[in-house]
């Protein structure tokens, strides 16, 4: 699948189930639709009695035409608009349906279902802030409805706020306590806290209370494959099948956990019987051409990837990231370069490190020498300017357990960036804060010199009152207090960069358990680092709570290891999934850099069966391409 993978699953779910969807949110509809809804159902056919509504489009055109009647009263004209606002969101016009529900609105400005109906269209535009807003007008108008709350969860999800979600499922949990809606919407909010186990409860109690839910199935299945138990998610994956069979979702999301595995006959069955069901369902496509790429099948990848790019329609509003993931794979595929060996995850991860992986050995990372070309192509890697890197791994560390990857991870990114032409590329190992602070002050210098500035840095790292910090292997943290004495800000890092004259980039492969939490029964305010932390005695590079965003300027990126509320798993190989990816990515020619880092968060995604995804900050100008490797 593509962006965001199967956690917007449990996010469209509601939409599967008819839940705060459309006219059916409000005061009266309680999880039915009566009360004022039932009037909105009724007010499309009253010029036209006996008509019969087959489509959207005949519904959108009854109520178009009943509009037209001047008799109306302001209560029948916004019901009439309430429901072609309806038919809107069904025919994927959102915006539409905005229009007809701001207009409502203004008719009946104290009906919780307008408000409601507008947030979800909201929603569906990506205008999270607005259907925000909007989820909050119907909860105030309607404290003691169930649906409302529902929704707002749903929005406080896609702006970052799992707390809001989860108070918001508590209430629905409240309000109606023997429905499975308020237990998904719990789930979900777990699954965004990266707290697997306690989601994968959640989503049982759903299961007991709606043994017929396809979407309780599908909720639960998520959860366990972020655990790392694939078998357990497919499993559920083929019950929410048996009980939704027409629901192509399901079976792309089958096929994505056999592809995983190793299956890819299997896959590409599963991939084909959601293609029947939805020919143009872009996440489909892709996911079936990642299958033929890890076959071999380098042409049945490319037809699927272009198709993707051409033809793929908006269904569960994915489309727009399968085409950047199959704009950057058509990209790959052109340089020639061979495609990277994904190894199958394992069915059942024993552990966060249980994660086979290749050692990213140097000399596969050499490029054949190039044929003569003609002077003005031969000029195209020297546009690239004078590139520079600092790299740093920090595997040794004193006082908590050492990181078994991060020095190997960082020997391997820097034999890479010299392959493919960085002048100048310092490496740096297990270096105490005095010789980090050092050694960025050097580099600084460098960078004012240099047109590419890039830092990368394998090792444990925090998030600290709105601060990023990297830990040096001499680090003593026992309260967030410490941080800034104790550790190197990601400030600091970009400082360095500053200088450099046309991109600046920092890589951050340091989302790992946080090695500095207290013992049992201590108080103590302790620091929260990158990631999700995962109780348990293996060490990984993540901790508590991801990251937070950098605020960067000009030609500027800041990439993460993993996202917000996910694990960086450092694998079994002798490198990370993400430095594999990186090493072997960089070294594509004739691909630019903002597809290789695409190609990058795929890669990973696909070597940790979806449990981790690289995240990219920042933007380059449009005016000029950026390469690591330029065209040979």
């Amino acid at each position: 699948m593509t962006k965001r993978r199967i956690a917007g699953y449990v996010v469209v779910i509601a939409a599967v189930l008819g839940l705060a969807v459309g006219i059916g949110i409000g005061a009266g509809a309680g999880w039915s639709r009566e009360g004022s809804a039932q009037g909105r159902s009724d007010a499309c056919f009253e010029a036209d009695v006996g008509l019969a509504i087959k489509s959207s489009l005949d519904k959108l055109d009854a109520c178009s035409r009943l509009l037209r009647d001047r008799r109306l009263t302001s209560k029948l004209r916004a019901d009439a608009l309430a429901q072609r606002a309806d038919a809107q969101l069904q025919l994927r016009r959102p915006e539409r349906a905005v229009a007809d529900l701001s207009e409502a609105i203004r008719l009946q400005p104290t009906d919780p279902a307008l408000f409601g109906a507008r947030a979800e269209s909201y929603k569906r535009m990506g205008q999270f802030a607005r259907a925000y807003a909007d989820s909050e007008r119907a909860v105030a108008l309607a404290p003691d409805a169930p649906r409302p709350y529902l929704l707002r969860g749903q929005i406080a999800l896609e702006l970052g706020r799992p707390d809001q979600a989860q108070a918001d499922a508590a209430t629905l949990i409240r309000l109606v306590p023997n429905r499975a809606e308020g237990y998904l919407l719990r789930g979900d909010a777990l699954l965004a806290k990266g707290q697997y186990d306690d989601a994968v409860g959640a989503f049982d109690r759903a299961v007991a209370l709606d043994p017929t839910s396809g979407a309780a199935y599908g909720a639960r299945a998520h959860a366990r494959q972020m655990r790392g138990n694939l078998d357990a998610a497919l499993a559920d994956i083929r019950s929410a099948i048996d009980r939704q069979p027409m629901f192509a979702l399901w079976h792309a999301y089958e096929g994505d956990i056999l592809r995983y595995i190793g299956d890819l006959d299997g896959a590409l069955a599963a991939f084909n019987r959601e293609l029947v069901i939805h020919p143009d369902f872009g996440a489909a496509l892709v996911g079936r051409a990642l299958t033929y790429e890890r076959k071999g099948d380098v042409a049945a990848a490319r037809a699927d990837f272009e198709r993707a790019l051409n033809h793929s329609s908006d269904i569960w509003d994915k489309a727009a990231s399968a085409r950047e993931t199959a704009r950057a794979r058509l990209a790959a595929l052109k340089s020639g370069a061979p495609v990277p060996v994904t190894l199958p995850a394992p069915r059942k991860a024993e552990n966060q490190t249980s994660l086979p992986t290749p050692t990213i050995a140097t000399a596969s990372l050499a490029q054949p020498a190039p044929a003569p070309r003609p002077a003005a192509e031969r000029a195209k890697p020297q546009m690239q300017g004078r590139r520079i890197a600092l790299v740093i791994g920090n595997s040794a560390y004193r006082n908590v357990p050492a990181l078994a990857n991060p020095q190997k991870d960082a020997a391997a990114v820097a034999a890479a960036l010299r392959t493919i032409g960085f002048e100048q590329v310092t490496l740096s190992v297990d270096v105490d804060r005095a010789r980090m602070a050092e050694t960025l002050r050097t580099f600084a210098a460098d960078a004012a010199k240099a047109d590419w500035a890039m830092v990368y840095y394998a090792g444990h790292g925090m998030e600290v009152g709105g601060q990023n910090y990297l830990i040096p292997v001499d680090a003593k943290l026992a309260t967030d207090r410490d941080a800034p004495t104790q550790a190197i800000a990601l400030a600091e890092i970009m400082a360095a960069i500053d200088g450099a004259k046309k991109l600046k980039l920092v890589v951050l492969d340091a989302c790992r358990d946080n090695p500095f939490a207290p013992a049992a029964g201590d108080s103590r305010h302790v620091v929260a680092a990158i990631g999700t932390g995962v109780s348990g005695s293996t060490v990984t590079r993540s901790a508590a709570r991801g990251l937070g965003e950098p605020t960067l300027a000009g030609a500027s990126l800041v990439v993460f290891a993993a996202k917000h509320g996910q694990v960086a798993l450092d694998g079994e190989g002798g490198n990370s999934p993400f430095a594999v990816a990186f090493a072997q990515r960089i070294v594509t020619p004739g691909v630019e850099i903002d597809k290789i880092f695409r190609l990058v968060r795929d890669d990973v995604l696909e070597a940790t069966a979806g449990r981790q995804e690289p995240y990219t900050y920042g933007s380059l100008p449009a005016r000029e391409e950026f390469f690591f490797l330029a065209a040979r």
